[in-house]
């Protein structure tokens, strides 16, 4: 067969459908606008057609000077959107004096396409979905067994509804109606609008007379005026009445301004019709013949139509979506120039600018491509992923489908998508059938609709002549599929399997008009990669494209040894490769760029790409595939992109894998891997991650960008340049700075600390607050590139910026543990463990195999394409040859697979040192611990393998138990790793911990880690002071449940085992008995307060300046935290803290104190007061006191508990019960007795308030030793 065709251009739609917009679209919507005057004032008419009758319109560049991007890549670099300017040719016409005035007008900055057909927008590249809808026209339906309906689409206005209801009943008044409507109008009688529309009453009776009276239908005979005047009442939306609003609503059907079908639905229309009509609009004729035949309907006269064929849906493009997003736009500037007409209908005009205002319009085109569902971020993962996403198509959208109203009759296959839309590759979720990918020579014409090949056959030869067929046109041919089993070009009988339309039948070859060029064009591009794809179960197969498209592209990426040919036409339509626009010879190649002087002495250079980022975060880096010498010819690729090689799409490896069961650790399609994969760097790619920041103009002042940072230390500003900007080269970790920036604050009291940080640091460390760029959590690497931007090289910056900086950082990924591989069949896995090359199972040549995959994997998948990939990729690698495999290759002889495997084994087996081999292409390993041979033969070949974009490295997060934020409400830690949160300990995990008898370990999860919030202060305090932290204590959620039990009118004491039937004490609120409430000066201590601030005159409770808004606290009382001792000539210190009232729920006693009475805890505070003031000696001295250490019980030594400390401040976590601490009075006229002294002197009252007691050294100490001051005092 020497038949060869050429693969279309996989890229070609978007980039037509937006060529035909610039070209085209763009002056019919202006010239439906056209002209623009008042219905006020005539004198003034603004249009866009010039004297020809023509619209003129064209595009300017920018000046190289004015910082916009002339280029994608410049634009890519600079964050900004690659455009063009749109100008256009307005005329002003005073249709008094017939004088015409011309302008030259800016319309809008509208977006350059690529060659990749995306957009660059903002920086990233972009890419316009096509949408797959229905077609305007005229569609006819039967949703119930007497019921017909027709709808009327068009591509500007509301669609007509016509219905005709059938009454099958022998009543003597029929129910039967025929009836038209409008959205959101009221049911029209067919002959009232028939009538309404023109139509003489004789006319429409000589016309569908017959048919109403077969039907049923009683129909009125009405005047014109009458029928107006009725459908004035039902069409009018303010529900006027009369036939001048029977009129205006005809307009919605009539006026070219407000409907037009566009020629796409009029051709449709007249061929369902039988019309021979011109208008856009509807027309008399249109809905008679609409109605005549949905009378004929029930008459078995038509047929109704499928809605979900192909036939009746077609793809919107770029083009198609933007007219409609901008057509709203249009009508928005025309009725502001009416506006300007009407407001200046006395005064003169000067030129069309006065009058014109092109921002709705722009407007318009920068948020369709900002927001528009239709238009997404392109998948850059790799090439495959990219092409994939040019060629999506989806049902939803503006004017599409509503998802949550998808009936599953549209996600079914029809007939009508062979070889148009992937039968195979579609979403697995609720996006299944409504997202689908072209086939790979599908072709788009110029109305939308979707075009296959066929070769045509005559008298059952096939013939080289190629034509491209509608789904229209599927009903008029008998079509052979592609695998038909044929003898060079003759097709071989009896019978051969055919399609008609939606008929599938068996014909003789005779009869076949037209067979299939190729079944590897029935599928889409993710498809066609896997060979023996028929050997593959269906949801393996789409398993196995879907994961190919999340494949990272490899450092060092390989070309598959087995592959199916459409790896060339993918690298080629990605845009990724390089390749020689004109033959010549290499004469220079560098990392940056290639030379080539072509046979006319012209030199030629080609730039490349290196190390640049995607949206994914995956590099962009292209790679000379050509030498210096080397001639080349034109169209030759001479430089590979991310995951291609020589030219070839190469996404992952070829693998030497063995299928065994080797020690349980790949069960479950776990995957045991060979540690030299790591050390070579087999399956190790590159991440690269923007970061960015930007400096402001604040009201304060401008932020400043230092190398010096307050509080932080200078080996970790190492990195940083004089700028204070991560040098390129260095490496960062999570939390080092990349940009040093002080913000400007406001000014308030300092504090010591930052009194000195002034005086070390000046002015800056008092007025600057560090809002610096760092690396966040889970990111780092090495700096490759920084990127700044000001207002004078990047216009587009916003308001207040001075400059923006990005970093960018690169790191290298391994594999490890947990990463997800893949093969091309579906079967994937994660990596289970990493063994040592000298333990993994090895051949009997002595080469340990890559990776070892579970067997069990294959039966009850039903990817048996994997087996014959592997074993032929094996043979392949020994022959060093590329196998190219034809899909569903059955039809070219019979088992072609199994002959083809079977032939390259008998070619290996004959090799000298391959002897080991056996028939069935098993062969037997050998344990590479013992060095025993395994019990049974396995299978070892070369698959081909990929590593998804399921890292460990973006999945996996740690987080410290006490440090980390909490949630504000609950008090309990956030979840999810950009949170930098830990995982959920819900109820199930919680049976596990408890499964395995680890009690501390969650005593530690339920409470420290979770809210108990005292007890997360106090073991963080342990940590730091070495200590071993204590158990937890009551949590918050446990106090919320105390208080819900409360709600209910519950009463819960814990602590407390009752296990007598004694009457307790009546503690409800309503008992006579109870005590009074304490007033608010009792429970807020106001009485000590004003103490305080009448002695020392302070103000403690003093409001600033300026607004102010109280905060309610909790009631509060004093609570001795901590006793400093008299040193170096201090005063020893008692320091409060205030603590919000505790509620009565008591804390749970230990075995110590669990059986303690009441009134003990007040004996218990007594006795430390008399212990404490036992030796204290108050007599004054010349400064106004003796100073006296406070002695301290022979029995308290370093390292051993202080029994004075834990009565005074019990910890939280104890289990003693709650002690009653005296007030702040109390306390004050306690220590006044102590010391015996007045309030009278300054001393004397500072003594007193400030519960300072100072002391002298003592002649003895507490051990009885005169002069020693080395005892520890309280």
């Amino acid at each position: 067969m020497s038949f060869y065709f050429q693969a279309p251009d996989l890229a070609e739609h978007p980039r037509r459908s937006y060529r035909r917009f610039l070209e085209e679209t763009i002056g019919n919507l202006f010239a439906e606008v056209s002209p623009i005057s008042s219905d006020l004032s005539s004198r003034f008419e603004l249009t866009f057609l010039g004297p020809d009758g023509k619209v003129n319109w064209w595009f300017e560049e920018y000046a190289p000077d004015s910082g916009y991007p002339l280029s994608a890549e410049q634009a890519r670099r600079t964050n900004m959107t690659h455009a063009r300017r749109l100008m256009m040719e307005a005329w002003l016409r005073d249709t008094t004096t017939g004088e015409l005035r011309k302008s030259k007008v800016y319309v809008a900055d509208l977006p350059v396409i690529t060659d990749r057909g995306t957009f660059v927008i903002n920086g990233s590249e972009r890419v316009v979905l096509g949408q797959l809808v229905r077609a305007p026209g005229i569609y006819y339906s039967q949703p119930a067994l007497n019921q017909y309906k027709a709808l009327m689409l068009a591509e500007l206005g509301a669609p007509v509804t016509f219905e005709l209801v059938l009454d099958y009943s022998d009543k003597k008044t029929s129910r039967a109606r025929c009836r038209v409507k409008l959205p959101k109008r009221s049911w029209v009688g067919a002959t009232t609008l028939l009538t309404a529309m023109g139509w003489d009453p004789k006319d429409i009776e000589k016309r569908i007379g017959n048919l109403l009276e077969r039907n049923k239908i009683e129909w009125p005979h009405l005047t014109s005026n009458e029928a107006m005047a009725m459908l004035g009442r039902a069409w009018k939306p303010d529900g006027g009445g009369g036939a001048a609003s029977g009129a205006t609503a005809l307009t919605e059907l009539t006026d070219k301004k407000r409907y037009s079908l566009s020629g796409l639905g009029r051709r449709r229309v007249n061929k369902k019709l039988g019309l021979e009509e011109d208008s856009l609009q509807l027309t008399p004729e249109d809905l008679m013949r609409a109605i005549e035949y949905l009378l004929g309907l029930p008459l078995d006269s038509g047929f109704v139509d499928n809605i979900d064929s192909l036939e009746n849906r077609h793809l919107r493009g770029v083009g198609e979506t933007m007219t409609r997003a901008l057509r709203p736009a249009l009508g928005q500037m025309a009725r502001s120039v009416k506006m300007r007409l009407e407001l200046n209908e006395d005064e003169e005009i000067g030129s069309p600018n006065d009058l014109l205002d092109t921002r709705p319009f722009a407007t318009a085109a920068s948020k369709y491509f900002a927001g528009n569902p239709l238009v997404q971020y392109l998948d850059q993962q790799n090439p495959l992923s990219e092409l994939s996403h040019r060629r999506r198509i989806t049902s939803f959208g503006p004017g599409g489908i509503d998802p949550a109203a998808a009936p599953v009759e549209m996600r079914d296959v029809h007939p009508s998508q062979i070889g148009r839309v992937c039968l195979v590759e579609s979403p697995e979720g609720k996006n299944c059938g409504m997202v689908s990918y072209l086939a790979t020579y599908c072709r788009i014409d110029d109305d939308g609709f979707m075009c296959v090949p066929y070769r045509k056959v005559v008298n059952g030869i096939i013939t080289d002549d190629v034509i491209y067929i509608t789904p229209g046109e599927d009903k008029e041919y008998t079509l052979a599929p592609p695998d038909t089993k044929v003898n060079g070009n003759e097709i071989l009988g009896p019978l051969v399997a055919a399609r008609r339309g939606e008929l599938f039948l068996e014909v003789p070859p005779e009869m076949v008009d037209l067979i299939g060029i190729t079944p590897q064009g029935y599928f889409s591009v993710g498809s066609g990669l896997i060979p023996f794809l028929e050997h593959d179960d269906t949801s393996r197969a789409l398993m196995g494209g879907g994961m190919m498209r999340q494949t990272l592209p490899l450092v060092r990426p390989e070309r598959p040894r087995v592959g199916t040919g459409m790896e060339k036409i993918v690298a080629r339509s990605s845009g990724h490769s390089i390749t020689a626009r004109r033959a010549g010879v290499v004469s220079r190649v560098t990392g940056n760029e290639i030379e080539i002087t072509q046979a006319s002495g012209e030199k030629r250079k080609y730039e490349l790409t290196r190390f640049d980022r995607t949206n994914q975060n995956t590099i962009r880096d292209q790679r000379p595939s050509v030498r210096e010498g080397d001639r080349v010819d034109a169209g030759q690729v001479i430089a590979d992109g991310p995951g291609i090689d020589k030219g070839e799409l190469a996404l992952g490896r070829n693998i030497l894998t063995a299928f065994l069961s080797w020690n349980g650790y790949n069960y479950e399609d776990a995957i045991i891997i060979r540690k030299g994969l790591i050390r070579d760097d087999v399956f190790t790619h590159i991440e690269i991650e923007k970061h960015s920041i930007g400096v402001h103009q604040t009201l304060r002042g401008p932020e400043i960008l230092t190398p010096e940072l307050p509080n932080v230390a200078g080996k970790d500003l190492e990195h940083l340049d004089e700028r204070g900007i991560a040098k390129i080269g260095s490496y960062v970790e999570p939390g080092d700075v990349l940009v040093s920036k002080l913000t400007p604050k406001e000014q308030r009291a300092l504090s010591s600390e930052e009194e000195l940080l002034q005086a070390v640091f000046g002015k800056v460390a008092e007025e600057m607050a560090d809002n610096s760029l760092r690396v966040p959590h889970g990111a780092g690497g090495r700096v490759i590139d920084v990127r700044i931007f000001t207002p004078e090289t990047t216009p587009e910056m916003k308001a207040g910026l001075i400059c923006e900086i990005e970093v960018l950082t690169a790191r290298l990924c391994k594999l490890e543990v947990g990463d997800k591989l893949a093969g091309r069949h579906g079967n994937k896995g994660i990596v289970a463990t990493i063994i040592p090359d000298e333990d993994m199972p090895y051949l009997p040549d002595g080469t340990p195999v890559d990776i070892v995959l579970n067997p069990l994997g294959v039966p009850s998948r039903m990817n048996v394409g994997q087996v014959f990939d592997t074993q032929l990729g094996f043979y392949a690698s020994v022959l060093n040859r590329f196998y190219r495999i034809h899909q569903f290759d059955e039809c070219l002889s019979p088992d072609a697979t199994y002959n083809l495997v079977k032939g390259a084994l008998e070619e290996v087996r004959q090799l000298p040192g391959y002897e080991w081999l056996e028939e069935n292409g098993k062969v037997k390993l050998f344990d590479g611990r013992t060095g025993e041979a395994f019990d049974t033969p396995v299978l070892v070949g070369r698959q081909y393998m990929l590593k998804l974009n399921q890292l460990v490295l973006h999945k996996v997060n740690a987080r410290s138990g006490l440090g980390g934020p909490y949630a504000a409400v609950t008090q309990q830690p956030v979840g999810g790793k950009a949170n930098h949160g830990g995982q959920r300990m819900g109820e199930m995990e919680v049976w596990a911990v408890q499964a395995y008898g680890c009690a501390h370990m969650l005593n530690e999860m339920m409470t420290v880690k979770a809210d108990d919030i005292q007890g997360r202060h106090q073991a963080y305090a342990d940590i730091v002071q070495g200590k071993n932290p204590e158990n937890g204590g009551r949590t918050a959620a446990f106090d919320g449940l105390c208080c819900e039990i409360r709600a209910l009118g519950l009463e819960m004491t814990l602590g407390k085992v009752v296990d007598t039937f004694e009457e307790l004490p009546d503690k409800f609120c309503s008992h006579k008995d109870l005590p009074e409430d304490p007033t608010m000066e009792e429970k807020l201590q106001v009485s000590s307060v004003d103490m305080y601030e009448s002695i020392t005159g302070e103000k403690l409770l003093e409001i600033p300046a300026g607004d102010y808004e109280p905060v309610v606290r909790p009631p509060q009382v004093p609570m001795i935290t901590s006793i400093t001792n008299g040193k170096n000539g201090k005063k020893p210190q008692i320091e409060l803290a205030q603590e919000s009232l505790i509620d009565d729920i008591d804390e749970p006693g230990n075995n110590e104190t669990e059986n303690v009475e009441e009134g003990k805890d007040v004996q218990i505070l007594n006795d430390f007061i008399d212990t404490v003031t036992s030796d204290l000696d108050f007599a004054p001295d010349q400064t106004g006191f003796a100073e006296q250490e406070i002695a301290v019980p022979a029995s308290t030594q370093v390292g051993e508990t202080n029994e004075l400390s834990s009565l005074i401040a019990p910890e939280l976590d104890q289990d003693d019960d709650m002690v009653d601490f005296p007030s702040l009075s109390e306390l004050k006229s306690l220590a006044q007795e102590l010391m015996g002294i007045s309030t009278d002197t300054k001393e004397e009252k500072e003594a007193m308030v400030g519960f300072k007691a100072t002391t002298t050294k003592t002649p003895e100490n507490v051990s009885g030793n005169p002069g020693d001051n080395s005892g520890s005092g309280v």
